[in-house]
């Protein structure tokens, strides 16, 4: 997909490519727009905080109003700034990232966490693909959740591309390659009923042979 719908190219994520022969199929982030809530909610909790230091600064005496209020000002600036950034690094060490091998979650907050979230293809079967969109808003700015099941010899994981920038055509193109060329027609897209911006895959149970000498059950 290049770096179409705001993805990484290769070169970007070059050190997660660890097998000889792997390619990268997609490397994308959230949408920017995830960014918007925690941002606001910073600036409002700033907001608040200054002016409860502007009242307590109606309580001091004259000759020391000037002097704590900036410094109350700058103080909150500096906390504000701070969480911002981190937010906005958070976002940006958040990575998704397809290759032919496995499928990466890679969540890096420097100095305080790190965490990687790693499917290895050819262990597992890729059984479903949802997109969901979560109100008109999203659907607005073209932002979802694209949702993967995969079958284990033991138990079903999903693993979620959460918020990301045109999720139809991600969803999409991940079930095209999850599947395989060969079983592109197998499975079908249908909306679910109740739930107008749900969209799943679903594969085709039926085999297409049937067994020599055998006949529909």
């Amino acid at each position: 997909m290049g770096e179409k719908n705001g993805q990484l190219n290769e070169y970007e994520v070059k050190k997660f490519l660890s097998v000889v022969g792997e390619k990268l199929v997609i490397a994308t982030r959230r949408h920017w727009f995830v960014l918007a809530t925690p941002i606001v909610a910073i600036l409002a909790g700033s907001a608040t905080l200054v002016l409860i230091s502007l009242s307590l600064s109606l309580l001091i005496p004259l000759f020391a109003k000037t002097t704590f209020f900036i410094s109350s000002l700058l103080l909150i600036t500096s906390i504000t700034l701070s969480f911002i950034t981190k937010t906005v690094v958070d976002w940006y060490c958040h990575l998704y990232i397809v290759t032919t091998r496995k499928i990466l979650e890679v969540c890096h907050a420097p100095l305080t966490s790190s965490k990687i979230n790693e499917v290895l293809l050819d262990k597992v079967r890729c059984t479903e693909v949802d997109i969901k969109v979560n109100g008109p808003v999203e659907e607005f700015i073209d932002i979802g959740d694209v949702i993967v099941t995969f079958d284990r010899p033991t138990h079903q994981e999903e693993f979620t591309f959460e918020g990301i920038k045109d999720p139809k055509t991600v969803g999409l193109f991940l079930s095209d390659i999850l599947d395989g060329p060969q079983e592109s027609s197998s499975g079908r897209w249908y909306r679910q009923r109740g739930k107008p911006r749900h969209f799943q895959f679903m594969e085709e149970l039926f085999p297409k042979y049937y067994p020599t000498g055998g006949g529909a059950a």
